[in-house]
């Protein structure tokens, strides 16, 4: 696996020599690209099922899905060509940022199904841009869901796509992605004690 990482990572950032810390973020980053890709893939192609082969219309799903697809199949083209693994870390962390918060405004805002993805952005953040980001993202998180709360107790009207039908089913989906997400967050934490654990084993054998 690491193998296959290595090879999408920017050819000009490998050229530099980076150090180690900074070759595995971009091996994390990598990894977030195709597992969001795959995972967008698989979403698509469940949505496009259940919409030609019954009588409910997910044709706005998978307009969603798949723009959200070409976004970040955009973002991993632009990582393959840049030395910068920092900032693709930023792009990536807000793009995701400003993709959930904009599905949470559109499906009931405080009451929305997708609110719970929000609680997965900082553990993301954490992973691609080191602790400054993931600070950053929790913080922008908790102002953002205070100022949900808060539009709630004031009345201020939300907006509901999901017809009232479709609200266990999305809710469904969304329980699933969250799933998915964690717990690629916790395996790629895995990993990384493991790359460095090698790394001293490594250094002690030397």
């Amino acid at each position: 696996m690491i193998e296959h990482l290595d090879r999408q990572l920017p050819s000009a950032f490998v050229e530099e020599e980076p150090s180690i810390e900074d070759r595995i973020r971009a091996r994390v980053i990598a990894g977030w690209f195709i597992s969001i890709l795959f995972m967008c893939a698989l979403i698509f192609v469940i949505c496009l099922g259940i919409h030609l082969f019954t009588y409910k219309d997910y044709s706005l799903v998978l307009v969603a899905v798949g723009s959200i697809a070409i976004v970040f199949a955009f973002q991993h083209y632009m990582f393959r060509h840049t030395t910068k693994v920092s900032n693709s870390a930023t792009f990536f962390s807000m793009t995701f940022f400003a993709i959930v918060f904009a599905t949470v405004l559109v499906t009931g805002s405080w009451d929305s199904p997708a609110r719970q993805l929000l609680f997965c952005l900082p553990l993301i953040s954490f992973l691609v841009g080191g602790k400054q980001e993931g600070i950053y993202m929790s913080t922008i998180i908790l102002i953002s869901g205070l100022g949900l709360m808060l539009s709630k107790q004031m009345g201020i009207a939300s907006f509901q796509v999901i017809l009232a039908h479709e609200i266990d089913t999305v809710g469904a989906l969304i329980w699933v992605i969250t799933l998915i997400l964690v717990v690629s967050c916790l395996l790629i934490y895995d990993s990384l004690l493991h790359a460095y654990s090698r790394l001293a084993q490594q250094k002690k054998a030397l």
